[in-house]
């Protein structure tokens, strides 16, 4: 009769228990645990009866490390340090069982324990297919609290199979994006070194962007170590072109639409921009810090027909929203190798907008334009090659209103 009980106290633990031989205890809490989960089917948020609990201290009695029989015991119990205690305990005899898991989950979120709230989180992600997104969605809303970051950087470190879930679920929570950008920037160094950029890497950057907090969006690629030494003088990322743009806006945003596209080729190192009639738009711009001052504009642009003034503009326009600046005229820009002045106002403006625009009549035939490079830079620095853009096209290149 025991070989009986033994062997049906998981598929058949009603039966198993009926018996009444030994070892009953593993067969009680089964028996308890399914008569439960049956309920929790119609509803999830159904509590064990006074029955079950009975039926599972009896099986805690016989067998003392029974997770089963504590996952139903446990929750019945007053707050304090035995029940936390028994509670830790548990959590050391399995990681599998998701209602210890949801407990310990409820408990450290009460206490304000964020290291043991994300671990938990974290174990049973690993563990528990059926809850998956939702913890990964109660994660990425917890990534806004204060002491998010600390808690959270041993769990993403490793790069857990559930990471790229969870950073898609994060970039969709702007009250969390700033967190979620200290946090990238923290594993991608020692010891987790998680460096290879991510497309979720660029919608966090540009989400952080499109809401106004340009500091932390440069923080994060400077913390994934793209702000690199630029020599030239030039203040634009990748200005000849050498390779795809990793982050944007502080590389390269490139335009993809019906009418525009705009695409980098790093064998020839040089930025396309084909437009058809009725395009209209930034095809290329990025995202630069400016003080007030003086600067210069230089390009290398090449054709397949020719060009009207109005057609290819730059601009330079404040990116923070509500500031109040003076109009920076645009600029004209004319095929052949040319450089332009224009001047930055006196303003608490810090972060504006570099954006080569395109403006075609709907009638009129599309054009391909090959950009070998575009700089811009104090003035004064560098450009001996250069020549003033003619004055039909803009006084000192400065296109008229």
């Amino acid at each position: 009769m025991s070989t009986y009980v033994t062997s049906n106290e998981v598929k058949a633990p009603a039966a198993a228990y009926a018996v009444g031989f030994p070892p009953t205890g593993t067969a009680r809490a089964n028996s308890a645990m399914m008569t439960y989960g049956i309920r929790t089917l119609k509803d999830p948020k159904a509590a064990a009866t006074k029955s079950e609990v009975a039926l599972a201290r009896a099986a805690y009695r016989a067998e003392p490390l029974s997770s089963t029989a504590l996952s139903l015991i446990i929750p019945t119990m007053p707050e304090g340090k035995a029940r936390q205690s028994l509670l830790a305990r548990t959590g050391e005899l399995t990681r599998r069982n998701s209602l210890i898991n949801e407990e310990q989950i409820r408990t450290a979120a009460l206490r304000g324990d964020d290291t043991a709230f994300f671990r938990w989180l974290s174990r049973s992600l690993l563990t528990n297919n059926d809850l998956r997104a939702a913890y990964v969605g109660a994660m990425a809303d917890a990534t806004a609290r204060e002491g998010a970051v600390a808690a959270l950087t041993p769990v993403i470190g490793p790069a857990p199979s559930w990471s790229d879930a969870y950073w898609q679920q994060v970039i969709q929570r702007p009250a969390s994006l700033l967190n979620a950008a200290k946090l990238r920037a923290a594993v991608a160094r020692a010891p987790w070194r998680q460096a290879t950029i991510s497309r979720w890497d660029r919608y966090l950057s540009i989400g952080l962007t499109n809401r106004g907090q340009f500091d932390a969006a440069h923080a994060l690629y400077k913390g994934l170590g793209l702000a690199r030494e630029r020599n030239s003088g030039n203040l634009l990322s990748d200005g000849d072109f050498e390779r795809q743009p990793q982050l944007p806006p502080f590389d390269w945003q490139l335009a993809v639409s019906g009418t525009l596209g705009a695409s980098i080729d790093e064998k020839d190192k040089n930025l396309l921009v084909s437009a058809i009639g009725g395009a209209r738009g930034f095809a290329a711009r990025q995202l630069v810090s400016l003080s007030p001052g003086n600067y210069r504009l230089g390009w290398s642009l090449s054709a397949s027909m020719p060009i009207d003034p109005a057609t290819l503009m730059a601009r330079v326009t404040c990116a923070e929203p509500g500031m109040k600046i003076a109009k920076i005229q645009p600029i004209s820009l004319a095929t052949g190798k040319h450089a332009a002045p224009f001047a930055i106002p006196e303003s608490a403006c810090r972060w504006y907008w570099l954006s080569i625009d395109v403006a075609l009549l709907d009638d009129s035939a599309g054009v391909d334009a090959y950009f070998r490079n575009i700089s811009l830079a104090p003035a004064g620095g560098g450009g001996a090659n250069a020549r003033p853009v003619p004055a039909a096209e803009g006084v000192n290149g400065i296109a008229p209103n």
